[in-house]
């Protein structure tokens, strides 16, 4: 054999060798190839994880196979469960919000309901007959995290001394930046800083307060409601707050949503020390001038019967009111008509808020006023002597007050008109103001 043939042959058996490795490959693959394709998201080599997977926008579609409706299954309670990262939105504080495309389906979560005590008065008393409570009372829906939504949690005020009317609701995301005010007709809201919370609550003003730097420490460990719990101290110029969470790893970032609520009374981030899966259900802040407010948990429970829909930002069929806030008319724990009967208030009490906060004015334990800051107001009284208090809500101002007398009507004036009378005011909180020298 000539070296070409040689040479021809060796290239034919080489041709022949591939021809046949490209057949064989494509028979099916090897079974090394098989088991890696079948092996789970969580046993892939760390090296696969080092790049991060891009963020998801719109409505992530829901994974097939997912648990039956009634099983609550956040991201802290369901190990190894993908949630997918949803892009943060910042909720326009001038505008109305963008509806987002949440599906109507159900959905399982925990109601948590709060009450807020008022030392200085009865938490339910008896108008004309009918029970009124006094002790405000919070209702907080929770919903954790899904491929569907981030987590979400629906504020309800549900009772009580409260500066906006029963009804109206305070939503959150985890998603978002910023929350929601919803009236009680469940569609008209308008949109709420973080930091406006506080004065919301407290003085009917969508006020942005800065944030003042907070030090933790933990502080222990215990048991409320049934489950663990564990104890932080938060300190910060404004005051103290005392926080005790219950572990519900289930709830995920919902838990962490209520978290942010408890520390916006304080002024302070939540970011640093508000985590997923542990749910406040008692807290205590001392103020400054130490006074006490304390919010405890009367019971956390779970729920099977929400409805996505009913934690949507903004409302489905919303009516966005900008600069307003829902009225407070139609209270009746605050008018004094509702309180007595017709024909018993007969008197007139000429009352004066020195303070820079609104007050709620008791008069035997019953709730007859609003006080405006630095504003006189007229309330109408039965004749004789009674006790008078005043506090604002969180309780930073606490007037213990004392007794007084009704002064006959000035000149036929009308209960609340705020046109005071001549002379000195029957009650006045706080420290007048120097009277201007001439």
């Amino acid at each position: 054999m000539t070296p070409i043939d040689r040479a021809y042959a060796r290239a034919l058996h080489v041709s022949l060798l591939a021809l046949l490795c490209t057949v064989s490959c494509k028979d099916g693959p090897s079974a090394s190839a098989g088991a890696r394709s079948e092996a789970p998201l969580e046993s892939e080599s760390p090296s696969a994880k080092i790049f991060p997977a891009p963020l998801e926008t719109g409505v992530p579609r829901e994974p097939e196979g997912t648990g039956a409706v009634g099983t609550v299954t956040g991201s802290g309670g369901a190990p190894g469960k993908k949630v997918p990262r949803l892009v943060t939105r910042t909720l326009p504080l001038l505008g109305a919000v963008e509806p987002e495309n949440l599906p109507d389906a159900d959905a399982a979560g925990y109601q948590l309901d709060l009450q807020v005590p008022w030392p200085q008065v009865q938490a339910t008393v008896h108008v004309q007959g009918q029970p009124l409570r006094l002790s405000p009372l919070l209702s907080l829906h929770l919903l954790p995290e899904s491929p569907r939504h981030a987590a979400r949690v629906r504020i309800e005020l549900s009772a009580g001394m409260l500066a906006l009317p029963d009804g109206t609701t305070l939503l959150g995301s985890s998603d978002a930046e910023g929350w929601l005010v919803v009236w009680p007709d469940q569609r008209s809201y308008r949109v709420l800083g973080s930091s406006s919370l506080r004065s919301v609550l407290e003085e009917r003003r969508v006020d942005r307060v800065p944030l003042v730097a907070v030090e933790a420490k933990e502080v222990g460990v215990g048991q409320l409601l049934g489950r663990s719990t564990r104890r932080v101290e938060l300190s910060s110029p404004v005051g103290t707050l005392l926080l005790e969470s219950a572990e519900v790893p289930e709830l995920g970032g919902a838990g962490a949503l209520v978290c942010g609520f408890f520390l916006a009374l304080l002024r302070a981030d939540p970011r640093p020390h508000c985590v997923d899966g542990l749910v406040p259900v008692y807290a205590r802040y001392q103020w400054s001038l130490d006074q006490v407010l304390e919010i405890g948990a009367l019971r956390l429970v779970p729920r099977t019967d929400y409805r996505t829909t009913d934690f949507a930002m903004p409302p489905r069929l919303g009516i966005f009111k900008p600069g307003e806030l829902p009225p407070r008319e139609g209270r009746a724990q605050l008018d004094p008509i509702n309180i007595w009967l017709d024909g018993q208030a007969t008197g007139t009490w000429q009352v004066v808020n020195h303070h820079d906060v609104p007050l709620y004015f008791f008069v035997d334990g019953l709730p007859v006023a609003w006080l405006d800051p630095h504003a006189p107001r007229s309330v109408r009284v039965p004749p004789g002597e009674h006790r008078h208090t005043a506090r604002d809500w969180l309780g930073q101002v606490v007037e213990v007050g004392g007794v007084a007398s009704d002064a006959p009507p000035d000149g036929g004036e009308a209960a609340g008109s705020g046109a005071p009378p001549a002379g000195r005011p029957t009650v006045q909180y706080g420290t007048p103001p120097e009277p201007e020298i001439e």
